[in-house]
């Protein structure tokens, strides 16, 4: 039976709806901090009606702690389904080179983003190679967020009571907007 009190339905909503998508981060090959990232926010209620009330509660991956979690769920550079699409450059931070074992079908020597090998001759490309930087292609996006919502409707549904299933469902249709999930 649902509870009586729509702040305490939505927080309960929002431990379910964080429970299950530290789940699916963990049990898929996403980054750990993505999960260790998972956050509640407060839950929000207003008056509508004498007798009505609306809410919500946001459920989010902290964006600077899990500045991947964005990528993850819509691709990034090349693969972006949202914002620029392009390659964007890794260079070094606490290095003055980038390092990759690597085994190229030739050596770019002309490249002015190459540095140099180690252990690689004309005949086996196969060594350590150094770059002053790379253009990185990006990930392809690897959704999570609609998955967890679908999986965890019905219990959502059993919090907040059947009684307003057309608004919650209209609610989680917009939750992906790029920070955070909203449950309404």
């Amino acid at each position: 039976m649902p509870s009586s009190s729509l702040h305490a339905d939505l927080l309960e909503v929002g431990k379910v709806v964080a429970q299950k998508l530290k789940a699916a981060i963990s049990t898929a090959d996403y980054p750990e901090e993505m999960g260790s990232n998972v956050a509640i926010g407060i839950p929000v209620v207003e008056k509508v009606g004498m007798f009505s009330s609306n809410g919500h509660i946001d459920i989010y991956i902290d964006g600077k702690r899990a500045p991947m979690a964005a990528a993850f769920e819509w691709g990034s550079g090349e693969h972006a389904t949202r914002g620029p699409i392009g390659t964007y450059i890794i260079e070094p931070k606490d290095a003055t080179r980038l390092r990759f074992e690597w085994n190229p079908d030739f050596i770019p020597w002309k490249s002015p983003k190459f540095a140099g090998v180690v252990g690689a001759t004309r005949d086996d490309t196969q060594g350590t190679y150094f770059f002053h930087w790379v253009d990185h292609p990006g990930i392809a996006p690897r959704p999570y967020l609609d998955r967890v919502i679908q999986e965890a409707m019905p219990e959502v549904l059993k919090i907040v009571g059947l009684g307003t299933t057309g608004r919650l469902i209209s609610g989680l249709k917009t939750v992906a907007d790029g920070k955070f999930m909203r449950i309404s």
